[in-house]
């Protein structure tokens, strides 16, 4: 299934069936293929798992970084898919049938490429489904269990601005740094303000440049130690930065700041967050995650599972970069326009696509395939 996923570059199975080039009927491979994407066994799901989970612990630094944040498969002609629920298509603004897609995204290596923690697709008409913020918990349930010791920074966007992720985080010894809205009220010197109005008051001193989604900023930071009403006892620190839209962005984290290096390390904790929304248009583009015709929930999510395993590959190479030769090859058979880029998938990607293209037998010689003996029936001679 990897094989084909990286040949194609599709999650359809039948682009998938082709790319493997068996020398049956592609009808044969496609209908295997769908069998197994449904009914895939538990015990093989955990070894997968199991195989993927130690892939991961290998990529994570002292202090890892990890970004929550959830996007949505649209089906606007879907009418057979199972459970299918409603979401809003965050590049239109429109409501339309799909899935939501609860991810926690690992930023690996020097230049950050972003790998998935945890991956989950779900829909509200689904049976046993909780909430949406039920989800989200059990993915960070599993991020804190298989960080273990390692104490890490969980970075999200404005649509978590909820006083339950900042207790779970807190109570699980790691940090966090979440966008604020600008209905939430602190406490700052014994007194109570609405955080957009107390915002206003900080005039950025600290500058910085820097580049979000490709566009030039200078940003200016300012900080200030508050609290929350229900959560009194815990200190944290509010960052205010002006120069990214009409009005401020502010910060909340438990994080503490002391000194200028600090603050700006929150401001550049938080501009990586967009790095999960490349993954998202990286998904969507090359592999057409939602172009799947995998009619079960459940067959989404082992797709899932394998293109992630697909690009869990893609930045172990990436990271290989000017060491090893084969990975150097690989990204010049590419042929990209840009010499240089911050988001290396689609290079690697089409590279490794480029090689395999020439490949005329597909997975066939990476099989060990048994080859019978003749049968020969077991004769008696009779004198």
């Amino acid at each position: 299934m990897v094989y084909g996923l990286i040949a194609s570059q599709s999650v359809l199975l039948s682009d998938i069936a082709r790319a493997l080039k068996e020398p049956i009927n592609i009808k044969y491979t496609y209908k295997r293929l769908n069998s197994q994407l449904s009914h895939f066994s538990d015990d093989s799901l955990a070894s997968f798992q199991s195989v993927y989970d130690e892939a991961i612990l290998s990529m994570i630094g002292d202090r890892p970084i990890i970004v929550v944040d959830d996007s949505e498969i649209t089906k606007n002609d879907g009418t057979h898919f199972e459970s299918i629920g409603r979401v809003r298509d965050a590049s239109t603004n429109t409501i339309k049938d799909g899935y939501h897609l609860c991810e926690m995204v690992l930023l690996y290596g020097k230049q950050y490429h972003p790998v998935k923690i945890y991956s989950h697709i779900y829909s509200e008409k689904e049976i046993g489904f909780i909430s949406s913020n039920h989800e989200t918990k059990k993915g960070l349930d599993y991020c804190f269990q298989l960080l273990g010791d390692k104490k890490a920074v969980f970075v999200f966007d404005r649509g978590y601005d909820k006083v339950d992720w900042f207790k779970l985080i807190n109570q699980a010894g790691h940090d966090f740094i979440i966008r604020q809205k600008s209905n939430r009220n602190v406490i700052n010197g014994g007194k109570t303000y609405n955080i957009k109005q107390l915002s206003k008051t900080r005039k950025g001193k600290v500058k910085l440049s820097t580049k979000i989604k490709g566009e030039s900023y200078d940003l200016y930071c300012s900080h200030l130690r508050v609290r929350i009403p229900s959560q009194k006892k815990i200190e944290m620190s509010l960052v205010i930065i002006y120069g990214y839209g009409s009005t401020p962005m502010m910060l909340l984290t438990n994080k503490e700041v002391k000194n200028k290096k600090e603050l700006i390390d929150i401001v550049k904790l938080y501009i990586l967050r967009w790095r999960i929304e490349e993954k998202f248009k990286f998904e969507k583009g090359i592999f057409e995650l939602e172009n799947i015709r995998v009619k079960t929930i459940k067959g989404m999510n082992r797709m899932n599972q394998f293109m992630n395993y697909c690009i869990m590959i893609f930045a172990k190479l990436i990271e290989q970069n000017g060491r090893k030769m084969l990975v150097t090859k690989m990204l010049k058979r590419a042929k990209g326009l840009k010499k240089n880029i911050k988001l290396y998938y689609y290079r690697i990607a089409n590279g490794i696509k480029e090689i395999l293209h020439y490949d005329q037998v597909g997975i066939r010689t990476f099989h060990r395939i048994e080859k019978r003996k003749r049968y020969l029936q077991l004769q008696f001679t009779f004198e």
